[in-house]
């Protein structure tokens, strides 16, 4: 059975079988290694196209997805298409403030903008190469990228130069799917097949973690002082308190084939997890919290909102039936993205207008 990664669930469950870059297969044809970067076509409903991720950018939403495409709006109604460098699937972008942003994407690009998303360069195109699934920086010269088949990338000089981290973590050659920095400064992966891993010391060394869970998880997002929130597959969610405190174990130990799925609360305790109860099965994809309360979104247009404090998680309605890839607070409302591009969502329900970005980013 062939492997999906995140990027390619999600294009499978909701907008296209083919057209797309393969994860299945990180050795692509020699003769494309060389080829350079082609710029993506400006389009008139760009806006209206497959969306993968939204961020905010100050006062800007920025989003980006399918065929390179890279949209912006001031408004949350009225959205441009501005230039983008490469015409491949772009998956995920992260600002640090107002002006400084990545995205990243199929081919191994990594793409920054200076001036809020308006213009964009290219910082890394590698053809021969998977795609990358999530990007995060720790201030303006330190950041990670992580992606297909144990992808783990830094960069110490605002993203000029990106090296390959050596760590046991990436030996299984299993995708990490998102990378995030907890509220104490812990870095935390998830990725497929229930790979988890934490870094204690700003991404030097990392350590791999027993999982609660032996399908992919898609997200991690920032949970209380030290812990952290875990979401994927058929809309597993599980909690911990520390994430410092959670079990690890050896990477040689490791067997993708022979996990199991914890669900013995006395068991999952011991791991340092616990499951959160969802009245949704459909696998989550996105995530924005706060202190008090997570918005988690996903295939079939499902909003859980999630409290932090483990009270009842609510499926928020929406007027959405197709898979929601990202959400962001603006000016009251909320703002998603997905299948037909970016647009107002109405959720039915009172929820905080001032949730911050995933992952603990500004």
């Amino acid at each position: 059975m062939k492997r999906r990664s995140l990027a390619a669930l999600v294009v499978a469950a909701v907008w296209f079988a083919a057209g797309a870059a393969r994860a299945d297969d990180p050795a692509q044809d020699p003769a494309q290694a060389q080829r350079a970067p082609r710029p993506a076509l400006m389009a008139p409903l760009a806006a209206s196209a497959p969306l993968l991720d939204l961020a905010r950018a100050g006062r800007r939403l920025v989003a980006v997805g399918a065929r390179g495409n890279i949209v912006v709006s001031d408004d949350g109604r009225d959205w441009q298409q501005v230039h983008s460098p490469v015409d491949v699937m772009l998956t995920r972008v992260f600002f640090l403030d107002a002006r400084r942003g990545w995205a990243v994407g199929y081919d191994g690009a990594i793409l920054q903008t200076g001036d809020g998303g308006r213009h964009w360069s290219v910082q890394r195109w590698v053809p021969d190469r998977g795609p990358l699934y999530d990007v995060l920086f720790l201030d303006a010269q330190r950041g990670f990228a992580v992606g297909s088949y144990g992808a783990l990338l830094r960069s110490d000089d605002g993203g000029a130069h990106w090296q390959e981290i050596d760590s046991p973590i990436r030996e299984p050659g299993l995708h990490f799917n998102a990378i995030a920095r907890l509220a104490d400064g812990t870095l935390f992966i998830a990725g497929e097949r229930g790979m988890l891993a934490r870094s204690a010391d700003e991404g030097a060394s990392w350590t791999m973690l027993d999982s609660p869970y032996r399908g992919s998880m898609f997200g991690v997002l920032p949970s209380g002082a030290h812990g952290a929130m875990i979401f994927g597959l058929r809309g597993s969610i599980y909690v911990t308190d520390d994430a410092r405190a959670v079990r690890s174990i050896a990477v040689d130990g490791w067997d993708e084939f022979d996990r199991e799925t914890v669900s013995d609360p006395a068991a999952l305790a011991a791991l340092g997890w616990r499951h959160v109860d969802s009245p949704s099965h459909e696998s989550l994809f996105r995530g924005i919290a706060d202190g008090d309360q997570a918005l988690l979104t996903g295939v079939n247009g499902v909003v859980l909102q999630v409290p932090a404090d483990g009270g009842p998680v609510r499926a928020l309605a929406s007027a959405e039936n197709e898979t929601l890839s990202g959400l962001q607070p603006f000016d009251g409302q909320w703002i998603a993205v997905g299948l037909r591009g970016a647009r107002a969502l109405p959720v039915v329900a009172a929820t905080s207008p001032r949730l911050a970005t995933a992952g603990a980013k500004p």
